[in-house]
């Protein structure tokens, strides 16, 4: 069974870890699971994997009455790595919205080639969309000149 200094260090440090993702990605979310789920697009794998066992041993450690951790000394270096890589990011933030989400704004590094992709989307369906006129009109136009020289040679 784990003695309480170390069930508090665990707390503490996940607690540490939470923070640091609500503050410095606005992560959304009761859990460090849910916050993790809310940004983990945005986060490379190598440090998402970490914080997933973080918190799944946290969790185990506030919810089982018989926990005991193997290899504290390992979670406690994972820990101390986690919080170092996510004090060490460096932020511009840039907000897009979040569908999924409550409504809220997260965090999102590729939103400027997002947008670069939506203009250029945009354009693409704006000359399409002259194109198609000017080819509609083009036969309007033909039409309009045979009718007119039909209706001349009447006259």
């Amino acid at each position: 069974m784990a003695d309480e200094l170390e069930i508090a260090k665990i707390i503490t440090l996940t607690r540490k870890i939470e923070s640091l993702l609500e503050k410095k990605f606005d992560a959304q979310g009761k859990g460090l699971h849910q916050k993790v789920s809310s940004i983990e697009n945005n986060l490379d794998v190598d440090i998402v994997k970490p914080i997933r066992y973080l918190a799944t041993i946290r969790n185990k450690a506030m919810h089982e009455d018989d926990f005991a951790i193997n290899n504290f000394s390992r979670y406690e270096q994972t820990a101390n790595r986690v919080i170092k890589e996510l004090e060490a990011f460096k932020i511009i933030k840039k907000y897009s919205r979040d569908s999924r989400s409550s409504g809220g704004y997260s965090y999102n590094p590729s939103s400027k080639k997002k947008g670069f992709l939506n203009r250029l989307v945009l354009f693409i369906l704006l000359v399409f969309g002259v194109y198609v006129y000017l080819q509609e009109n083009k036969s309007n136009v033909v039409e309009t000149k045979s009718l007119c020289i039909i209706h001349k040679k009447n006259l």
